[in-house]
């Protein structure tokens, strides 16, 4: 039953995300006003923005996003939503007309301009929305999918499949988010190959979200395969090998 209601928040939650993309930039602060209202309002949502900020610290993932003047979320679902609350939080506060010290708010315009540049500020909203609030409203899927998340087994239902260890998972993320990166901004590689790769490292990503070593085996080979010819991966590959070897999922 617990997970009916974590889903109705969840559909909620996507729906206030839906209404303040539709809304543009104008109405964005009641948009976000609204959105916030409703995770806090919601116990499932509420725990589990709770539960993330027992774990990770905004200020810390803060300064990891920003990165020069691009701003970059973490992979972790968990570090999205203490990150993203925590950024629309200080939106709100600096546009609070009383008793709030803007100085502890961000100008979510003068953000917009420096992170998102476009033609004009519906355009930068635009991309900020797909870049941070979709994939923000997609990680509290987390509500349901860690409520009922148990250890699975192989087929034949005898033994039980290794996991790989939360600490493991933390010191892959930002290699694997490094990397990512830098075959975006690879000015060589060919659309086609550059797209193969960036599939591979989501499945990965993916993959290595769940733990399940034995996925993380074989998508490893197909993502170690796939970059094989580009050798400015080579030490982010032989790091993420060796940080598997450790724990001898492959």
């Amino acid at each position: 039953m617990a997970n009916i209601e974590a889903q109705r928040a969840y559909d909620e939650i996507i729906d206030k995300c839906r209404q303040l993309r539709d809304g543009k930039f104008i109405l964005s602060s009641k948009n976000i006003g609204r959105l916030l209202r409703c995770i806090v309002s919601n116990q499932d949502s509420y725990s589990y923005v709770i539960k993330c900020n027992e774990t990770y610290s905004y200020g810390n993932e803060l300064n990891l996003a920003v990165q020069g003047d691009s701003f970059v979320l973490p992979i972790n679902k968990h570090k999205i939503i203490v990150l993203v609350t925590g950024l629309l939080r200080q939106f709100l506060m600096f546009e609070s007309k009383a008793g709030v010290n803007k100085a502890d708010g961000l100008d979510f315009y003068l953000f917009l301009r420096k992170y998102y540049p476009s033609i004009d500020v519906d355009k930068s909203f635009s991309l900020f929305v797909d870049a941070v609030i979709f994939p923000y409203a997609k990680a509290f899927k987390g509500m349901i999918d860690d409520d009922g998340q148990v250890e699975l087994t192989i087929e034949d239902g005898h033994e039980w499949i290794e996991k790989l260890s939360d600490n493991i998972k933390e010191q892959l993320y930002p290699c694997i988010n490094s990397l990512n990166e830098m075959i975006v901004a690879d000015n060589h590689m060919s659309e086609k190959k550059k797209k193969e790769c960036l599939i591979m490292i989501e499945g990965f990503n993916h993959v290595l979200e769940l733990g399940n070593t034995k996925m993380i085996n074989v998508v490893f080979i197909g993502l170690r395969n796939t970059l094989a010819s580009f050798k400015d991966a080579d030490t982010h590959v032989k790091y993420i090998e060796e940080m598997l070897t450790s724990f001898k999922s492959i």
